[in-house]
């Protein structure tokens, strides 16, 4: 799987990009990636990477390959809103979940609304400086891939 990863990005260098919009696409996918609502990041990374005119197919195997991390994620993220605005914990256990929205549909959705907001703001705080840190990483590591994918000219 690396491998196929590594040739995508040689290959998007040889045909012009830079390290830089790569670097770019890379970061703004991986915050994209990791918001806290289910089934809302391929939209979302598609809008983000025409707004800032990034590398489509980078920006969305970053999408792809970081499902896993949104998942570990929103727990994180609806703790933190929690803990951020002072609400009371919701649970986020399947079997009360359904409960819940089987029972009184009104209240879940306000009762996890809510959460979802909190977690959205909790989210908003952390990935920023998380991705302006992936982006300064990844230049350096882009820059060596361009020199190894694309020769020196000959002389």
């Amino acid at each position: 799987m690396f491998a196929k990863i590594k040739t995508v990005v040689r290959n998007q260098l040889k045909q012009g990009a830079s390290p830089e919009g790569l670097a770019r696409a890379c970061a703004v996918s991986a915050l994209v990636s990791v918001f806290p609502l289910l089934g809302t990041t391929a939209v979302l990374c598609l809008l983000a990477g025409i707004l800032i005119r990034g590398n489509q197919p980078v920006m969305h195997i970053v999408n792809y390959l970081l499902y896993p991390a949104q998942i570990l994620l929103l727990p994180v993220y609806l703790y933190l809103g929690e803990w951020l605005v002072g609400a009371p914990h919701v649970t986020i256990h399947p079997v009360v979940i359904f409960q819940k929205m089987t029972t009184d549909f009104g209240a879940f959705l306000a009762e996890y609304g809510w959460a979802g907001l909190y977690a959205i703001m909790a989210w908003a705080l952390i990935t920023p400086p998380c991705a302006w840190i992936l982006y300064h990483a990844l230049r350096p590591v882009f820059r060596r891939v361009l020199r190894r994918a694309v020769p020196a000219p000959v002389a």
